[in-house]
């Protein structure tokens, strides 16, 4: 019980410092206000009034919220608040200045018209500074779900709780210096109860930027992606994290090194370098890109690129049999950027052409062991592969993006001749067979005034040697992991709609996406559609169509209502599999309905009924829209399943359908963010 009085403590003193202080501009002056409703008298006090703390009272007013107003002239003014005699800086205001004492002082700037300098943000991406120290910083959320699902009795049933209560603490040194830990209590993660469970470190970096290179240094915090149009670095798996999650290590990065060694060249050279350890499968990671660029033009109205790169990702898994596995690969892209600007148009015109060779090889590193001691001591290639991209993107000042690419995919896997029991390293090569995958991939992206729209085509042809390459080498190594030939990566999966085609000579994936916002009386009202086709070709029906309808009332400031529906159309005799509206047949329909109350925008309740597509990410710790293909793929064990075979997943996506349309739960959810 101690233990659970300590931690509801901490919860509410940094819930305290979710008070909201801040400027507003209006016609008799900068109004100052601070949100205590429990404070009996707040003052401001400042270099606008010699820093007097009885000077200038705040009045608490109905909705709780202290208010004064103060006619400033133009010029830069230091303040704080005091509260029953505390003195307090404001914390939504990020523009702060040491006062002298190991502390800070707000700042705020009025310039030659009498108007409030707005130049920053209203409330700071750092998080909340510590009133101890505004060099520490607080950011973090607390999640509490209650979860009430239906029995065999009809009678709706709370499971257990879940709290999630998580703290980062942030000390940033001027822009020179800063580190950052995530501590994290769960009590579903621990099996325990909210009383017995503790706070765990989970995650952090360390950063440190000098003149000529930045030092970080990481423990399972996502960290970087590298901008090489495949990314050896980052951008794994369908969710695109960074390197870094499952993994700890340092990365040296450079800042143009030429132009310290000569000022004014049109030349720039930047190197990163990584190595890192996975702390799940215990492999070694080294890995670097080096990038040289060139700039024919950079005026503002004319900008003109050219980058050329390598890169490299090396990795070295320990294993207790008679083998290490390696993994090595190697890349070089070349990128062009053109940027134009004229009067009159509301944003540049961009155009961008990038183009990637991309290599890996897997290597089996035989070692001398007692067991096999006739063994030659030598590595053998068992599979390597290519990968060529080539695309180009426009971005038209009407807020239009087009884009097309065409990446082939290329998997070699060598068969090596066994003889009887003694192992002789190289063996011959019997046989060698390829997986061969090409992609033609189309899209836009539009957006004006209330409206919103993108569009994306990816073709796929597959050249899948059945024979000798089994289901679920095809599928590890081709589709699960984009023909990268990490099969050791964690977090990638195919998604969903994808199995309809998986396997296939020829697959078309069509994506769409639209918006709009509008007001109907007095209310604000979103409404969105997305559709996911899965298809043969263009030519053919689609053997698998989602459509997902959203809707969102704002009542008022606090009250929302959102309702968000799945419907799945399949038409899949392959897999026997296929919707029928008539006889109600294969017919799926899910949907989520909350209603939500924001007592501030980082305060939120909801009452939910259904699966909520909206979930925490367990490998980011964010909120994401993956509800419902978790639910899916955890389904009659359907993930493990797909990787052992295809035979019979119609039937699995079936049950998997079945389950999360009859899922009857509703949901009791709150968050607070600071």
């Amino acid at each position: 019980m101690k233990r659970l009085l300590l931690i509801l403590s901490i919860l509410f003193l940094f819930f305290a410092q979710l008070l909201f202080a801040g400027l507003k501009e209006t016609k008799n002056g900068i109004e100052f206000s601070y949100d205590a409703p429990n404070a009996s008298e707040i003052f401001v006090a400042g270099s606008f009034n010699d820093w007097n703390s009885s000077k200038s009272p705040l009045i608490k007013e109905d909705d709780g919220i202290w208010r004064t107003v103060i006619d400033l002239s133009s010029g830069k003014y230091q303040y704080k608040f005091v509260v029953d005699g505390d003195w307090n800086f404001d914390q939504e205001n990020p523009m702060t200045e040491d006062d002298g004492y190991g502390g800070a002082n707000s700042v705020v700037k009025i310039d030659q018209n009498g108007k409030l300098d707005t130049s920053k943000k209203a409330i700071s991406k750092e998080g909340i500074k510590s009133v101890f120290n505004p060099k520490i910083y607080f950011t973090g959320r607390y999640y509490n779900r209650n979860l009430f699902k239906k029995n065999k009795n009809s009678r709706y049933m709370l499971d257990k709780p879940r709290h999630y209560l998580q703290l980062g603490i942030k000390l940033k040194l001027a822009d020179r210096f800063e580190s950052f830990a995530l501590l994290n209590l769960n009590n579903e993660t621990e099996l325990a109860d909210g009383w017995k469970a503790e706070f765990n470190y989970t995650k952090a970096y360390f950063k440190i930027k000098t003149k000529l290179l930045d030092f970080n240094a990481f423990d399972d915090y996502g960290i970087i992606t590298s901008d090489d149009p495949l990314h050896i670095l980052g951008d794994i798996g369908k969710n695109h994290y960074k390197f870094g999650f499952d993994n700890r290590g340092i990365i040296v990065e450079t800042h143009n090194l030429i132009e310290q060694l000569i000022s004014d060249t049109p030349f720039s050279f930047d190197f990163i370098g990584i190595i890192a350890d996975n702390i799940q499968n215990d492999s070694e990671t080294n890995a670097g890109r080096a990038k040289f660029q060139y700039f024919l033009n950079d005026d503002e109205n004319d900008k003109f690129h050219i980058s050329l790169a390598s890169s490299f990702f090396l990795s070295f898994l320990k294993t207790n049999t008679y083998y290490d596995h390696k993994y090595n690969n190697y890349a070089f892209d070349l990128n062009i950027f053109k940027e134009v600007f004229q009067t009159g148009w509301i944003s540049p015109m961009k155009f961008s052409f990038f183009s990637e060779y991309y290599y890996f090889e897997n290597i089996l590193d035989y070692k001398l062991t007692n067991d096999y001691p006739y063994m030659i001591q030598d590595e053998l290639v068992w599979m390597n592969g290519e990968k060529w991209y080539i695309g180009s993107k426009v971005s038209f000042p009407l807020s239009l993006d087009l884009y097309a690419n065409y990446q082939h995919h290329n998997v070699d896997f060598f068969f090596e001749e066994e003889q009887s029991d003694i192992i002789y390293i190289p063996s011959p090569i019997l046989n060698k067979e390829s997986l061969d995958r090409n992609i033609f991939s189309l899209g836009a992206n539009f957006e004006k005034s209330n409206f919103k729209s993108s569009l994306s085509l990816e073709y796929i042809t597959t050249d899948f040697p059945d024979s000798l390459v089994n289901w679920t080498d095809y599928y590890i190594y081709m589709e699960k992991t984009n023909a990268t030939g990490r099969w050791f990566q964690e977090h990638t999966h195919v998604p969903f709609e994808k199995y309809s085609i998986i396997g296939y000579e020829s697959g078309l994936i069509t994506n769409i996406a639209l918006s709009y916002h509008t007001d109907i009386l007095k209310y604000k009202i979103d409404f969105g559609w997305e559709g996911t086709f899965a298809q043969y070709s263009l030519f053919y029906a689609p053997k698998y169509f989602e459509n997902i309808f959203t809707t969102t009332l704002n009542l008022n400031k606090h009250w929302n209502i959102n309702t968000n529906t799945r419907i799945p159309i399949y038409n899949d005799e392959v897999l026997g599999i296929k919707t029928d509206f008539a006889d109600d047949k294969d017919f799926f329909l899910s949907n989520y309905s909350e209603i939500c109350y924001k007592l501030r925008k980082n305060v939120k309740l909801s009452l939910g009924w259904g699966v909520n597509p909206t979930v925490l990410n367990s490998v980011t710790d964010d909120f994401y829209a993956g509800g419902r293909e978790e639910f899916l793929e955890s389904s009659d064990n359907f993930t493990e399943y797909i990787e052992a075979t295809y035979k019979g997943i119609g039937q699995k996506i079936r049950n998997a359908e079945r389950a999360l349309e009859t899922e009857q739960r509703i949901t009791l959810e709150a968050v607070i963010t600071f």
